[in-house]
């Protein structure tokens, strides 16, 4: 097997991947548009934030921002 066919097949098997993610992220926000009870949206608002969060890996240099914790503010 050469190197292009290598690679050919790793980007296919990416595009896959990012693929049904977007169509994941998709179905999920319209479930939360369109959803008829208030569980279902705000479930559905969960799971895009599950789907949404930054990944904790060091390779986004938003990941290792540190965050601030919630209520605390900078004077306090």
């Amino acid at each position: 097997m050469n190197i292009v066919t290598s690679l050919a097949t790793a980007v296919s098997g990416g595009a896959v991947a990012a693929v049904i993610y977007a169509g994941s992220i998709a179905l999920a926000a319209l479930t939360a548009i369109g959803a008829r009870t208030p569980q279902r949206r705000r479930d559905a608002r969960h799971v895009l934030e599950v789907l949404l969060r930054p990944h904790r890996s060091g390779r986004c240099p938003a990941a290792r921002r540190p965050q601030p914790l919630p209520g605390k503010t900078e004077e306090s």
